[in-house]
């Protein structure tokens, strides 16, 4: 089991006394780790944000990406 997956199966208690600072707006899971994105008033995990049309995620492919519609998009599929 990789480090997603180990992740992504911790449970979280939306009503516990302990709630995390940030939560991915994406997974709805806690963000523990101590990098994050943050984009559109809203905060992601690394691996959860991702191109809405080619699902790249966008942390791997570069520093930047464009919002167009409320989609996330990355270089390529922004100048279609």
């Amino acid at each position: 089991m990789d480090y997603q997956q180990q992740q992504q199966q911790k449970q979280w208690d939306p009503h516990s006394d302990q709630a995390p600072k940030h939560v991915c707006a994406a997974c709805c899971r806690p963000i523990e780790e101590k990098t994050l994105l943050d984009a559109l008033d809203r905060f992601w995990h690394v691996y959860c944000l991702k191109c809405s049309c080619c699902g790249a995620r966008l942390a791997d492919i570069g520093s930047s990406f464009f919002v167009k519609a409320d989609m996330f998009l990355c270089r390529e599929d922004y100048a279609r």
